[in-house]
């Protein structure tokens, strides 16, 4: 199972101040402000057709992050200067959810491993 990313319900949305082809490993954005810890994902371009999710693996300042392209299933794109960033979730993050998850059954928490939300619900 993959290591459970950080989240944050702070992050601002941000644009990209380089221009990233296909291929580059490293992003820098305009501000972070909020941002967790690493690893973390965020999304490229979000709701264009160029939409990308990646893993920030890696801070190499406060602006400048290293991530993994193409994660969860993406594409990795080209984005230009000023595209958008935020913080946000991908498919893997309920993935990993789903097997820590807890539910409540009156009065006990029932801790059930699960590999999906329907397996939860049985």
């Amino acid at each position: 199972m993959a290591a459970p990313h950080n989240y944050s319900n702070t992050a601002v949305e941000t644009e990209l101040t380089v221009d990233l082809d296909g291929t580059a490993t490293e992003i820098t954005v305009a501000k972070s402000t909020g941002f967790p810890s690493v690893p973390f994902t965020l999304i490229l371009s979000p709701d264009a057709s160029n939409e990308e999710g990646v893993l920030v693996t890696g801070a190499i300042s406060a602006t400048r992050f290293t991530v993994l392209r193409g994660y969860d299933g993406y594409t990795a794109l080209p984005h230009g200067t000023g595209s958008k960033v935020k913080h946000g979730v991908l498919a893997e993050d309920f993935r990993l959810a789903s097997r820590a998850a807890h539910r409540f059954d009156g009065v006990t928490v029932v801790t059930k491993e699960a590999d999906t939300w329907g397996d939860l619900l049985s």
